[in-house]
């Protein structure tokens, strides 16, 4: 199979983990590990989005309706909105 999509991000930086969002297509979200999320707007294949994820390194994402739940290394959770 060929992708049908391709999305880099500036920098570079390998993808740690995606999630795609449960009700909304064309949407998902991605990480590096690094202090950022990006959200992506895949349809169009760029970043629609830019969220600040932790001062640590990231662990894990999740989309839920309108908001993004980061957990990082510094065993908090933000939510974003």
């Amino acid at each position: 199979l060929e992708p049908t999509a391709t999305l880099e991000s500036e920098g570079g930086k390998r993808a740690l983990g995606v999630r795609w969002h449960p009700h909304v297509a064309g949407v998902a979200a991605s990480h590096s590990g690094a202090k950022e999320v990006h959200l992506w707007d895949v349809n169009a294949q760029h970043i629609s989005a830019t969220l600040p994820a932790a001062p640590q390194l990231l662990q894990s994402l999740e989309l839920r309706g309108r908001c993004v739940a980061t957990l990082a290394k510094d065993r908090r959770i933000r939510i974003h909105d």
